[in-house]
């Protein structure tokens, strides 16, 4: 069972900053390689993604970006489809907390950090994506980017149980209905990462 707690809620902070916090990442534990990040470098469609994100989410925007006005496009199509509840929904708030995985014999802690797009505090979480796979695609890229593991973070660290993925595909240039994650106690992803990077405690239980 996996549980979080020494949870902090950051408000406000900017994304280079969140950067920064010393704490484990998904993406640093999805791409390491013998505790190493394997990242090169933002791609086109990662940099469309972070302007979409920054539009729908009042960050600093780069209007002067070359992708701005197809980022600018998404972001209306997704605002159109989160508009119900788009104004109930805090925004890009930053976590850190300690990821605690009872093992039985001993006890595990990692101390880790997240930063959903978007959240209803203790209900939901709405995260955005942008891919140029097409729709009949999505689960299969879903599972292969570990995303479900991204969320059980998120979850995690802001007390929701549910996640949505809002994906606009640039293959048909459309919004494609929301995905639903539910999130459990056990993640196999997130054990093993525990117990790879984590401090291991006895269990007198």
């Amino acid at each position: 069972m996996i549980t979080c707690n020494n949870i902090t809620r950051i408000q406000n902070l900017k994304f280079e900053d969140y950067l920064k916090l010393p704490q484990y990442s998904h993406s640093f534990l999805k791409s390491e390689k013998h505790g190493y990040s394997q990242f090169k470098g933002a791609t086109i469609k990662m940099q469309l993604g972070s302007l979409v994100d920054a539009i729908r989410t009042d960050g600093d925007v780069d209007m002067a970006h070359p992708l701005y006005r197809q980022a600018r496009n998404i972001a209306i199509q997704l605002f159109d489809q989160l508009g119900w509840a788009f104004k109930k929904l805090h925004k890009q708030v930053s976590y850190t907390g300690i990821m605690r995985y009872d093992a039985g014999k001993a006890i595990f802690e990692l101390p880790i950090k997240g930063r959903p797009d978007f959240e209803l505090p203790g209900e939901f979480i709405i995260d955005l994506k942008v891919t140029n796979e097409p729709k009949e695609k999505i689960d299969s890229l879903i599972k292969f980017m570990g995303y479900p593991n991204q969320q059980f973070c998120y979850g995690k660290l802001g007390g929701c149980k549910i996640a949505y993925l809002s994906f606009y595909t640039t293959k048909t240039n459309e919004v494609l209905p929301l995905k639903r994650i539910t999130i459990g106690d056990r993640n196999t992803f997130w054990e093993e990462k525990i117990i790879k990077f984590g401090k291991a405690y006895g269990n007198d239980n």
